[in-house]
C-alpha cells in the first residue's frame, strides 16, 4: 500500500461519523437553552404532561421566531448596517436549535411508531395472502371433486357415481378445459 493511499484512507475515517457518540447538545453547539432539560418524562410523573410541557414550549419557541423575524424585518428596512441586525439574527437561529432540539426528543417515538405501522402493514399483508391461499384451495378442491366425479367408475364417501353417457373424447377435453381454467385462476 503506497504512502498516499494510506493517508487518503486515514483522512476517511477521519470524516466518518461515529455512531457511538452521543448526540450533541445546544451546549455543544453554543447555543443557550430556552426550555427546561428534561429530555424524558421524570420516574412516576405522568408522560401526558412531559408531552403537553414539551408541546408548550416548542409552540412558544416557533412563536418567538415568527415575532423575532418580523423585528429583524423592522431593523432592516429602517437601517440595513450589519451591527443592527447580527444580534437578532443570531438571537433567531439560537432560538431554531432550541426548537431542533425539541423536536429531535420525539424522535425515538416516532421511530417506534413507523415500526408499528409497517409491522401492521406486514400482518394485514401475511392475512390477505393466507386467505387468498384459502379460496385457491378451496377452488382446487372443487376442482379435483368435478374430476373426481367425471371419472368413471369411481366411489365418492361411499356412493356410486353414474357414469354419464358422453363419448370420452367429449369427457376428456372437458376436463382438460376445466383444469387449464383453474391454471389460469392459480
Amino acid at each position: 500500500m503506497s504512502v498516499s493511499t494510506l493517508l487518503i484512507s486515514i483522512e476517511l475515517a477521519d470524516n466518518q461519523p461515529q455512531l457511538n457518540q452521543p448526540p450533541q447538545t445546544l451546549e455543544d453547539w453554543g447555543y443557550e437553552r430556552f426550555f427546561p432539560d428534561h429530555s424524558s418524562p421524570v420516574p412516576g410523573e405522568d408522560p401526558s404532561r412531559w408531552t403537553a410541557e414539551r408541546a408548550f414550549n416548542l409552540q412558544a419557541l416557533v412563536r418567538s421566531v415568527l415575532l423575532n423575524f418580523v423585528e429583524l424585518l423592522g431593523i432592516l428596512s429602517s437601517n440595513p448596517a450589519e451591527e443592527e441586525w447580527q444580534p437578532k439574527m443570531s438571537h433567531i437561529a439560537a432560538l431554531v436549535a432550541n426548537a431542533h432540539t425539541l423536536i429531535n426528543a420525539y424522535r425515538p417515538h416516532q421511530a417506534r411508531e413507523t415500526l408499528i405501522n409497517m409491522m401492521e402493514e406486514q400482518v394485514e399483508r401475511k392475512r390477505a395472502e393466507i386467505e387468498s391461499v384459502k379460496l385457491m384451495r378451496e377452488r382446487i378442491r372443487k376442482t379435483l371433486e368435478v374430476f373426481r366425479a367425471a371419472t368413471p367408475g369411481t366411489v365418492e364417501e361411499g356412493n356410486a357415481v353414474a357414469a354419464e353417457v358422453v363419448p370420452e373424447e367429449e369427457k376428456r377435453e372437458g376436463l382438460q378445459g376445466q383444469m387449464w381454467d383453474t391454471l389460469d385462476d392459480i
